[in-house]
């Protein structure tokens, strides 16, 4: 692997704003003397030969090159230069090139290369001009070749990308991409496939500086000056001061003109100077060669400060960056005054995530070498992660002055740039980044990148393209190409390219540590989870996204996309409860790891449809627009903006339902405000609010829908709750979060008919002889209660080599006031009698304190063993959910282990496994929580099992979870999920009721039944889905669910001749498929077919049914996916259908309906 490469590392970690450049502008190219060409960076001898003139004079920075000049470089010296197209050109060492006069009419200037090597690289347009050499001439339509020309006139022409006719008076040949052609004198053209795209731009690899300046102190007086410069750390100054006509007279002469023809990129020339010198600094020199041309180096290390930096390379190329920063602390502690020495160090302990152990190596390298180009530009990089952005800015400016040939100073500001806005601007300092250093393939990624974010998906394809081609083996061009594919709609071809970057994800640990290694590989999960949903393969994601989540927990993007993944199974009349708490905890979680500009703020996280590849600086908006023919209208809106350390969101949320029958409409609208502000690289601040107003009728699932009460109304008010976090990162995978809330609930309903369960006895003194099943007696009801509580956690998530641990504790504390009345028809009773008590008020308390730990041990890096306890103890009223209410409480505690393995078999096969218990809250209070809502990739923590259409609220319930999975990808592009679930929950519930009884006179009295609520559910689901080609996919999915639920009534009414216990069974089959093409143009199209049939047990008249549905959608998808255009028919064949709610199920449209859809995001 090339070092050369390697050193971008720190590129990849930075965050950055830039500033205007400094290239002056080329001359007016409507002077036809004029053709618009400027030097704009110079390294050792350049000298220009004006047109009529014959003296040579030194070249300059900003020079403009007019028709019939001669452009010289000497040895060890090079020119960059800039067309008036934005194409840019390198000139290699000893050439001589001549801005001729056009050939035809119509052009402006041909270059004609009269010897040494030129390489030129336009990504603006492709460039149609000519060139000429001794011995050929050509037309060319491309954007990056080279010419190389020998002292006979001997031609190799190499072309990357474009077109190009090459002739001489014996012939010509045409020229295509990745082809490369050989003219000898007076010999037709000849041309053949390019075998290697590194060698002809050999000479534009970096090789760092590895000699320490004490070696250098016998240099003959002829260098002295050459080594003043040296240890400066100015290379480039020290190559132009060399003095080419003074031989090398010793040892120290021949290594530092050794070191400085390797920092000119010339290994032909280092080489011979170290002919027969067998000292460790000649070996560490031909070592350092090795390494940067990928080869295992000469000599072993002998412990002297160039060996043991060389072996620090080395070791970085074998991937192991630990070792690599030992053998460099290893140099600097044998001479603590080797600057190059510090700079290696501080940039590997920045790779290793150690931001103060690298600014202080930077601090001690600046004070040795303040010349040097590589210390600024890494300065400018730490600054930046800092917040500093003032000091980055001034030192990418400083690395570019230095030496406006290292790459690294243009990548810098490039970025930079592009942070603040100047996507243009940051582009084209990222194209002269890759024209000075052309074999640098993550270079290229970024470029591809920012051609993506100007919009030009093409250019970004191409860019990303010849990244792959360089380093095949790094998987960050593969993808960003992914990314790009995405939001070209070449969904089949972006999966395939995540699938390629995810398993090369190893080869990356020669850039970054084995942590951020970890959260590379978790940032790919996510964001092959992203792609998979696009393929219409949702069960798939989701397990990706799991995985994502173990391999690195501190990872925002994995969280995120979980908690999208849980918002998709969210009931959307917020009725059936399961899902709110996993999917609120993980956007929490997601929201405070993310730093500022890492993505949006935004609720709505399904909207996000386009991927930015480069943040910066602005606003942006998103909105989703849905309407189906049964009177659904759902409304989504976000937003946003970062400037600088600031990121900010504002998200509306409505829907409304006119109801399939009477008194089944809903109205909601959620308001949601996020603000985050960094302060300084490690600490960000983070507040949200949200307000939420929800009014609707009986939205209860019914078996029925007929049997919706027509008198029950409910409103919900929250307004506002109040939510403030603090993320303190001590190291890359090491954070303390910290959350508090302030929740706020307001809930009243009234019901003119509703049934409240009636108990009867005797008398007074005897025990009931019946209990009247909910139904039976029926009341005016009228019911409000306000909720207040304050919430508190803090968690540690620490990185410990293979170990990953989560630890914290959440305090909960609150108020909850209920008033509930309630009246009775008139002659409800059989016979006279009054109803006393009939408005209750009811003042309790709630709680809930809680203690975690998890440990997530990979002890092989294919496992991942997570083993975790919790304490969890509640307080909360007993007897306020239904009326008639009672006061009273409960305090309930529980020891909850945690068990979870993941085990990736083979690349391509993954077996997880996971047993977990939990305890649940109160109210939404549970889903205020920063605690692991999975373990292994299984759900642990639920609002609810139980569904509410069933039974309604059972506070303090206690989960159990076992869960197995195996997930595998056949090479075939065919994809097997099977997974078996088995959850259960065990909770105690107080239902209000009456009791009355026969004793003169009747004597009716509020009161409450006590009941045990069994839950169990078990459950298997089988997937399958096929890539077909690069634009069709299908999918089957299989799901077998039985849930059982016991009502148990506590004495003395459980043993009443008429038992209100009962025990029900349901057991659902479903199926569903996908069918689905998708058009590089935007087309797309889908068929998804759906199967139900449901059986019951203990439900009276309520058998289940068997039916199909198919739901059919055409869209069009356009600009970069920022638009999305979707029409569709649901329900094609108009079925209606029967389900008992008992089986958790989503609402299928109960007619033939249309559907339409407008997503928007800019």
């Amino acid at each position: 692997m090339s070092i050369s490469r390697a050193i971008l590392f720190f590129a990849m970690l930075a965050l950055a704003v830039g500033w205007p450049g400094t290239i002056a502008k080329a001359a007016d190219p409507a002077n036809a003397a004029d053709p618009g060409i400027a030097i704009v960076a110079l390294k050792g001898r350049v000298k220009v030969q004006r047109a009529g003139t014959t003296a040579f004079v030194n070249a300059a920075t900003n020079l403009v090159l007019r028709l019939g000049d001669t452009l010289s470089t000497g040895d060890f010296s090079e020119a960059t230069l800039q067309f008036s197209d934005k194409s840019l050109g390198r000139v290699d060492e000893l050439t001589d090139l001549v801005i001729s006069k056009p050939g035809t009419q119509g052009e402006r200037y041909q270059i004609e290369v009269r010897e040494g090597g030129f390489y030129l690289l336009n990504r603006d347009k492709a460039t149609d001009q000519k060139f000429r050499t001794p011995v050929a001439s050509g037309a060319i339509l491309g954007t990056e070749f080279a010419v190389r020309v020998a002292h006979d006139g001997t031609t190799r022409v190499f072309l990357f990308e474009g077109a190009i006719s090459l002739s001489n008076q014996f012939g010509g040949v045409a020229l295509a991409a990745n082809e490369e052609s050989r003219v000898d004198p007076g010999v037709k053209p000849t041309k053949s496939a390019m075998v290697d795209a590194v060698a002809p731009v050999q000479w534009t690899l970096y090789y760092p500086a590895v000699l320490p300046p004490s070696l250098l102190a016998g240099v003959s007086p002829a260098l002295a000056a050459t080594a003043e410069k040296y240890a400066s750390g100015d290379l480039l100054a020290a190559i132009a001061a060399i003095d080419p006509t003074v031989a090398p007279g010793n040892a120290p002469d021949r290594l530092l003109l050794a070191q400085l023809a390797l920092a000119a990129g010339q290994p032909q020339r280092a080489l011979p100077l170290l002919a027969g010198d067998q000292g460790p600094a000649a070996g560490a020199l031909r070592s350092l060669v090795d390494v940067v041309a990928g080869r295992r180096p000469s000599g072993a290390p002998d412990g002297s400060p160039a060996s043991s930096l060389v072996a620090g390379y080395a070791a970085q190329a074998g991937f192991d960056l630990p070792e690599a920063l030992r053998l460099s602390r290893v140099a600097v502690a044998a001479d603590p005054e080797f600057g190059f020495g510090w700079v290696r160090v501080a940039e590997l302990e920045f790779a290793l995530g150690n931001a103060r152990a690298a600014r202080e190596a930077l601090d001690t390298a600046t004070r040795r070498v303040p010349r040097n180009a590589h210390a600024r530009a890494l300065r400018g990089f730490v600054a930046a992660a800092r917040g500093h952005l003032g000091s980055a800015r001034t030192d990418f400016e400083e690395a570019i002055a230095i030496d406006p040939h290292y790459g690294n100073g243009w990548l810098g500001r490039g970025l930079c740039r592009i942070k603040s806005g100047d996507v243009a601007g940051g582009r084209r300092d990222l194209q002269t980044a890759a024209a000075l250093e052309p074999t640098r393939g993550l270079t290229r990624s970024y470029l591809g990148k920012a051609f993506a974010a100007e919009h030009d998906p093409a250019r970004a394809a191409h860019e990303l393209d010849r990244a792959r081609e360089l380093d095949p083996m790094d998987p960050t061009g593969w993808l960003y190409g992914a990314l790009v594919d995405q939001q070209s709609n070449r969904v089949n071809d972006a999966i395939r390219a995540l699938e390629r970057s995810k398993e090369l994800n190893e080869r990356r640990n020669v850039y970054r540590s084995r942590q951020l290694l970890d959260q590379d590989l978790a940032v790919r999960g996510a964001n092959l989870a992203a792609v998979y949903r696009d393929a219409g393969m949702t069960e798939w994601a989701l397990h990706e996204a799991g995985r994502a989540v173990a391999y690195d927990y501190a990872n925002p993007s994995a969280h995120l996309f979980l908690s999208g993944a849980y918002d998709s199974l969210r009931d959307p009349r917020l009725f059936n409860l399961r899902y709110e708490t996993p999917w609120f905890s993980e956007l929490l979680v997601a929201n405070l790891l993310a730093p500022v500009g890492a993505g949006t703020l935004s609720q709505n996280v399904s909207l996000q449809e386009y991927s930015r590849l480069l943040e910066s600086d602005g606003v942006g908006m998103s909105s989703l627009t849905e309407f189906r023919g049964d009177g659904i209208w759902n409304e989504r809106a976000s937003q946003f903006g970062t400037f600088g350390g600031s990121s900010y969101a504002l998200d509306v949320a409505h829907r409304h339902e006119a109801g399939h029958v009477r008194n089944t409409d809903l109205t909601q609208t959620d308001v949601y405000g996020k603000i985050k502000q960094a302060f300084g690289p490690s600490d960000q601040l983070f507040v949200e609010v949200l307000y939420s107003t929800y009014e609707n009728g009986d939205v209860t699932q019914y078996y029925d829908p007929a049997k919706a009460s027509p008198t029950y109304r409910f409103r919900e008010r929250q307004e506002p709750n109040l939510f403030a976090g603090w993320n303190h990162e001590w190291s890359p995978g090491n954070h303390t979060l910290f959350l508090a809330g302030h929740l706020d609930d307001r809930v009243a309903y009234t019901d003119t008919d509703a049934p409240i369960p009636l108990v009867r006895r005797p008398r007074p003194d005897k025990p009931p002889t019946a209990v009247d099943l909910p139904g039976s007696q029926h009341y005016g009801l009228s019911y409000g209660s306000t909720f207040a509580a304050w919430t508190a956690e803090l968690q540690q998530i620490a990185t410990l080599g293979r170990h990953t641990l989560v630890a914290g504790g959440r305090y909960q504390a609150g108020d909850t006031d209920t008033t509930a009345g309630q009246d009775p028809f008139p002659n409800q009773f059989p016979i006279s009698g009054r109803l006393t008590n009939s408005v209750e008020t009811v003042n309790a308390r709630l709680g809930r304190v809680s203690a975690y730990a998890y440990d997530t041990w990979s002890p092989l890096d294919p496992i991942h063993l997570t083993a975790g306890i919790a304490y969890e103890r509640v307080e909360y009223p007993r007897g306020v959910d239904f009326a008639p209410i009672a006061p009273g409480g409960e305090r309930h505690g529980l020891v909850s282990p945690k068990l979870g393995a993941l085990w990736s078999v083979a690349t391509n096969t993954h077996l997880r496994a996971a047993w977990t218990k939990s305890l649940g809250g109160t109210f939404y209070d549970g889903s205020v929580r920063l605690e692991p809502v999975q373990v292994a990739g299984f759900t642990q923590s639920y609002r609810s099992l139980v569904p509410e259409s069933v039974a309604g609220l059972a506070p303090g319930t206690e989960f159990e979870t076992v869960g197995v999975g195996l997930d595998h990808r056949f090479p075939t592009r065919t994809y097997v999920s099977v997974v078996g679930e088995w959850l259960r929950s065990d909770a105690t519930q107080t239902v209000g009721a009456f009791d009355y009884a026969a004793q003169g006179r009747f004597e009716v009295i509020p009161t409450t039944l006590r009941r045990r609520l069994p839950y169990d559910e078990r459950s298997v689901s089988a997937g399958l889905n096929q890539l077909l080609g690069e634009h069709w996919s299908a999918g089957l999915a299989y799901r077998w669910s039985e849930a059982d639920l016991d009502f148990f009534y506590d004495q003395p009414y459980a043993a009443v001749s008429k038992t209100p216990n009962a025990s029900y069974q349901a057991t659902l089959h479903q199926v569903t498929g996908l069918l689905q093409y998708t058009h590089h143009g935007g087309f797309y199209a889908q068929l998804v077919p759906r199967w139900n049939r449901q059986s019951t047990r203990g439900f009276a008249g309520q058998p289940g049914d068997d039916f199909w549905q198919f739901d059919a959608f055409v869209g069009y998808r356009f600009l970069q996916r920022r638009v999305d255009v979707r029409l569709g028919v649901l329900n094609l064949g108009d079925r209606d259908y029967r389900l008992q709610p008992l089986n958790v199920h989503e609402e299928f449209p109960r007619e033939r309906m249309f559907y339409a859809s407008l997503r928007l995001q800019f």
